[in-house]
C-alpha cells in the first residue's frame, strides 16, 4: 500500500526527472562532440531545442527534485511520529487504520494521516472540518476537505471524487463531534449525591407542614 501511494504521488516528478536527465545527457554529449569536431555553437540544443526551452527543462528538473526530496522528508517525519522505521511497518499502520479513503486519508485511534499533503497529527487536535469546491480544468469540480486543528489548517484534495470527499467529511465531522462531546462532559459540574436527588424529588422538603399535616386539615387556621 505504501509503495502504491508513493508511486501515485511521485510518478509525475519521476517521469520529468528521467526525461530531463536524458535531454541533459544527450545535450552534454552533443556539446562535447561539437568541441571535439571544432564546431562551437552558442546555442546548446538537442533535436533543435533552443536555449530557453533547455532552461525550462532545467527548471522542471530542479522543481521535481525538490518535490521528491520534500516528500521523502515528510514521510520520514510521519514514520518518526508513529515510531516506526521500515516501509513494512508503515504498511501495517496504514492497513490497520479504521478509516481509509482513496489512498489519501487514513485515521486510526490516535492519528489522522493525510497522504495527499503528507501531514500527520493527533485526532484529539481536530477542532472542525468543512468542504469546499473549486473549478478545475474545463470547469470540472475539485472537491477538498478542510480540517482545522489546534496548530494549523490541513487540506485534503479528492479531485473530482465527490463521493470520497463527502465520506471523508462525514467521518471526520463525526469524529470531531464525538471529541467535542467528550470535552463538554469533562466540564460538567459534579453530579448531585443520591440524598440530594431524593430531596429534590420531595415536594415537602423545607416546608413547616409535612405531607400528613396537609392531609389533616384540623390544625389549619381556616378550620377554627
Amino acid at each position: 500500500m505504501y509503495k502504491k501511494i508513493l508511486y501515485k504521488r511521485l510518478k509525475g516528478y519521476i517521469v520529468i526527472i528521467l526525461f530531463v536527465s536524458l535531454v541533459i545527457s544527450m545535450s552534454i554529449l552533443r556539446f562535447i562532440n561539437n568541441i571535439i569536431r571544432g564546431e562551437f555553437i552558442l546555442i546548446i540544443s538537442i533535436f533543435n531545442i533552443p536555449l530557453p526551452i533547455y532552461a525550462m527543462f532545467m527548471g522542471l528538473f530542479l522543481f521535481s527534485a525538490y518535490k521528491l526530496t520534500d516528500t521523502m522528508k515528510k514521510i520520514k517525519n510521519i514514520k518518526d511520529v508513529l515510531g516506526i522505521n521500515t516501509n513494512e511497518e508503515f504498511d501495517a499502520v496504514l492497513t490497520d487504520c479504521k478509516v481509509q479513503i482513496d489512498y489519501r486519508l487514513f485515521i486510526n485511534d490516535e492519528y489522522l494521516i493525510n497522504m495527499y499533503e503528507m501531514n500527520i497529527y493527533p485526532v484529539s487536535e481536530i477542532l472542525d472540518v468543512s468542504k469546499s469546491i473549486r473549478s478545475g480544468n474545463k470547469g470540472a469540480r475539485i472537491y477538498t476537505v478542510n480540517i482545522t486543528t489546534n496548530s494549523f489548517n490541513d487540506k485534503i484534495s479528492f479531485g473530482r471524487r465527490e463521493r470520497n470527499a463527502d465520506s471523508a467529511y462525514r467521518q471526520i465531522k463525526a469524529l470531531s463531534y464525538s471529541n467535542g462531546i467528550k470535552n463538554d462532559r469533562n466540564n460538567f459540574s459534579t453530579p448531585q449525591s443520591d440524598n440530594s436527588a431524593q430531596n429534590y424529588n420531595n415536594p415537602y422538603e423545607n416546608m413547616i407542614m409535612d405531607e400528613d399535616d396537609i392531609k389533616d386539615k384540623s390544625d389549619w387556621l381556616g378550620s377554627l
